[in-house]
């Protein structure tokens, strides 16, 4: 019998009828489909504050700190998890400020990276929805600038082995969330594979 594997699915934005949420809709039952338990965190409708106070500063000095309730929950949240998924719009070339808030709060230091921080998932995509075209995206070297901030800058900076950076473009003019579903699919595929097989 195969152990099931666990997904933590993260998303952000503020409307729940967007095209964001029925990707993340979609995206919830293909990891079910392929025998993932999934621990869905809706950051805008959960009430998260992005905004990181004094409690939740890290301490260098300390790798054992004890952080806010909130902020100890949700790392343990992401540090269960075999597999992470982020959905969100791209909004100014970027991450929307909650979900970076989350970032500050959440993925802390002696929790995701540093020492102290213990066992963390082996993966985790990045699924950014955008409105202009890829065409627009890659002439200015957006798509690979993300990429490098979500891949080596958080994913490899916390030491998860497999990071990968979907973008799916023009999502206001010509959104086709089914070719957007198979992009995303293809490689949780991949990602859920590789996983079982460490």
């Amino acid at each position: 019998m195969t152990t099931k594997l666990r997904a933590h699915l993260v998303w952000a934005h503020p409307r729940d009828n967007s095209l964001t949420s029925a990707l993340v809709r979609a995206v919830h039952d293909s990891l079910v489909e392929r025998g993932c338990d999934v621990d869905e965190l809706d950051l805008y409708r959960s009430g998260f504050d992005p905004v990181l106070h004094e409690p939740d500063e890290p301490d260098w000095d300390d790798p054992t700190k004890t952080y806010s309730t909130v902020v100890e929950e949700l790392a343990d949240r992401a540090r269960r998890a075999n597999i992470i998924v982020v959905v969100f719009p791209l909004w100014w070339y970027a991450l929307p400020a909650v979900l970076k808030g989350y970032l500050d709060r959440a993925w802390n230091f002696g929790r995701l990276y540093g020492d102290n921080s213990g066992a963390k998932p082996s993966a985790v995509v990045w699924v950014a929805l955008a409105g202009l075209s890829h065409e627009a995206l890659d002439k200015r070297g957006h798509i690979d600038a993300l990429a490098r901030q979500l891949d080596d800058g958080v994913a490899g900076y916390c030491e998860i082995g497999d990071s990968r950076t979907i973008v799916l473009c023009d999502a206001i003019d010509a959104p086709d969330l089914v070719a957007y579903v198979n992009q995303v699919t293809q490689q949780l595929d991949e990602v859920v594979r590789d996983t079982r097989g460490q």
